[in-house]
């Protein structure tokens, strides 16, 4: 499924434009990818920007040394070099696919299948790309999900929260910007099924995703979803009373 995105802001943009053009190699394609897109898609602010190339993560610091960009390199075994152009932070990430998962951290091995790299993502509305033409690629009916406000997992989603368990944090905290519909029987089970899982991350990660969804609008609808997937008792302490949640959220 392919359309055509607006993106005239960051067509202009001088420093995006100057990384398109950098990774601009025969045999080799660059886009932008994930929360970006889907920002852009509801109108909403949008700072960060994220970049999927075909080219090998070494390679595309090399470029970006030799043209003397500041570079962060922490995640490039995963495939990530994010280039930092007057402070804003550009994410390039080499397409991959995840060879072995253990529910915490995945080896990956990288490819130039834009399809294979879209369903290693999550969620439908989190595998968007589009060129610096704006040709849109949707491989999994995201756009839809997205304006309709469902929240969807690529695949099997008891397998997909396998491979990473921080997906079921993720996933409630896409739901609680996003979400619109009710959440169907099936995923309410797995998360059931797999609550307990999130023992298993560091607290430091649980804790960073668990932020973002005390950010979301509908919070005390997330949070009451929450409690009765018996995710909550494993964040917060097991006597959680929603209900002052709920007068909070009038104040």
């Amino acid at each position: 499924k392919m359309g055509l995105l607006q993106i005239k802001k960051w067509q202009k943009d001088k420093n995006i434009k100057m990384i398109f053009n950098l990774l601009k190699k025969n045999n080799e394609e660059t886009r932008f990818v994930g929360g970006c897109l889907r920002n852009l898609i509801l109108n909403k602010d949008n700072d960060d920007i994220d970049i999927a190339t075909t080219i090998l993560p070494k390679n595309v610091h090399k470029i970006l040394k030799k043209n003397k960009i500041r570079t962060i390199t922490t995640g490039i075994e995963h495939g990530t070099v994010i280039a930092i152009l007057n402070k804003k932070k550009i994410e390039i990430t080499t397409l991959r696919k995840d060879i072995k998962t253990d529910g915490r951290h995945a080896k990956v091995k990288f490819t130039k299948d834009w399809y294979i790299d879209s369903k290693r993502r999550d969620l439908t509305i989190n595998a968007l790309s589009c060129t610096f033409n704006g040709k849109l690629y949707d491989y999994h009916n995201g756009l839809k999900d997205l304006e309709e406000g469902r929240i969807k997992f690529i695949g099997d989603s008891e397998k997909r929260i396998k491979e990473d368990y921080l997906r079921m944090l993720r996933y409630f905290r896409f739901y609680g910007w996003y979400g619109k519909k009710k959440i169907n029987k099936k995923d309410i089970k797995v998360f059931k099924k797999l609550s307990s899982s999130l023992k298993k991350l560091s607290s430091e990660r649980v804790y960073s995703e668990f932020k973002k969804i005390l950010e979301s609008q509908n919070l005390y609808e997330v949070l009451n979803i929450m409690k009765k997937t018996k995710l909550l008792k494993y964040i917060i302490l097991e006597t959680n009373d929603l209900k002052r949640i709920k007068f909070l959220q009038n104040i």
